[in-house]
């Protein structure tokens, strides 16, 4: 794979920051039953702000092109990565657009968020997984 530690810093610096979203979301949800629903709007719109930078620092010229181009066995992988990120970006539009209308936060959008950022931290498993392949076998490792 190639070298590129500009690029590589702000997609660490991107994911660092998804991730505190997440955890501070995951939380918020979870607080207490009297969840505050701007705050949730608000947390929500952020979260999509660092998710949409994040895909799009590893798409167009980003890591996921990286490992495609260098790794042409793993092209379905990455396809299937970035249709996860379209999926991804639907699902938290379709939470945002009810948290807009809800009138406070009920079980049921706690759920909906709740199982997103579950499907969100399982997708950045599997890009884990992805660039631990694509490494091991670049660098000469693996089993």
């Amino acid at each position: 794979m190639k070298s590129n530690q500009l690029p590589a810093k702000a997609l660490s610096q991107t994911h660092d920051a998804l991730l505190r979203d997440l955890r501070g979301l995951g939380r918020f949800i979870q607080a207490n039953e009297h969840t505050n629903i701007a705050e949730l709007r608000t947390r929500l719109a952020k979260t999509q702000a660092d998710l949409d930078e994040q895909f799009r620092l590893e798409e167009l010229g980003g890591y996921l092109d990286d490992v495609q181009t260098d790794e042409p066995r793993l092209q379905r992988t990455v396809e299937e990565l970035g249709d996860e990120h379209r999926e991804l970006v639907d699902a938290l539009v379709q939470i945002r657009d009810e948290a807009a209308v809800a009138g406070d936060v009920d079980e049921i959008l706690r759920l909906k968020v709740h199982n997103w950022i579950d499907r969100l931290l399982r997708h950045e498993g599997r890009e884990n997984d992805l660039v631990v392949d694509a490494v091991d076998v670049d660098c000469g490792g693996g089993d």
